[in-house]
């Protein structure tokens, strides 16, 4: 997966730098925030489905152990107490979850932030470009508003793609 993801974010930045290195490059500041911002919701994901996990188990565990030990629960008259215990389980597992779920809610926040300064920064830029009939180093041609959107989505794949090989390293 880490070659995919480093082949396809480089291969997007080298055609971004071919259709125009001015607007590549200045929309290429914001790559270092997308991608951490990027990596730490698939972190969060990772992190919610183990503490989820773990805590459904321990509930799980309660509930198989008084299964198995059904028949002394109910002689020593303890079914209020394995019902509370397993509730005590649960609702554990619950807020954990809540908790999860907020800073996975925050993780997903600061990835629509961060791409949101991604696209205003980058059609600012580009906006700078075609008003002041920058042309292309390549090709000599001024730009085009398909070439600046071009250049912004490349970059714009190329620092998802660095964000999901960060969390696979």
């Amino acid at each position: 997966m880490i070659i995919g993801y480093f082949s396809t974010a480089l291969f997007s930045l080298m055609v971004a730098f071919y259709k125009g290195w001015h607007l590549a490059l200045t929309i290429t500041l914001i790559i270092p925030f997308y991608a951490k911002a990027s990596s730490k919701i698939f972190t969060g994901f990772a992190a919610m489905a183990k503490v989820t996990m773990m805590a459904y188990a321990k509930a799980g565990g309660i509930a198989d152990q008084c299964f198995r030990l059904f028949k002394t629960i109910v002689c020593n008259n303890q079914q209020e107490k394995e019902i509370k215990k397993y509730n005590e389980a649960l609702e554990n597992a619950s807020e954990k979850v809540i908790k999860q779920g907020f800073s996975l809610g925050l993780s997903m926040g600061l990835i629509g932030f961060v791409r949101c300064i991604l696209y205003g920064f980058g059609f600012l830029a580009g906006a700078y470009f075609l008003v002041n009939s920058y042309s292309s180093p390549w090709t000599g041609e001024k730009y085009l508003v398909g070439d600046i959107l071009t250049i912004f989505f490349l970059i714009s794949i190329s620092s998802s793609q660095m964000g999901q090989m960060i969390t696979s390293l």
